[in-house]
């Protein structure tokens, strides 16, 4: 069994509305959460993980931001 190297992330969304972050990672990681303005999540993820962090408005659904989670 091949083990994968795992870090704490967190995330506050800043925005005065609701956004959705998704983690992809290997070995079918995936964690999918609702944050709600103003709250903070965290959670493990494996190094080199990608993090987008999708908003919707007037334009549709879009990705705000994509963060590569690195050793720290």
């Amino acid at each position: 069994m091949l083990w994968i190297d795992m870090v704490n992330f967190s995330y506050k969304n800043e925005h005065s509305r609701m956004l959705v972050v998704r983690c992809i990672g290997e070995k079918s990681f995936y964690i999918e959460k609702v944050v709600l303005p103003f709250e903070i999540i965290a959670f493990e993820a494996p190094i080199d993980a990608r993090v987008e962090i999708w908003g919707n408005d007037l334009t549709g659904l879009h990705i705000e931001d994509t963060i590569i989670i690195g050793k720290n």
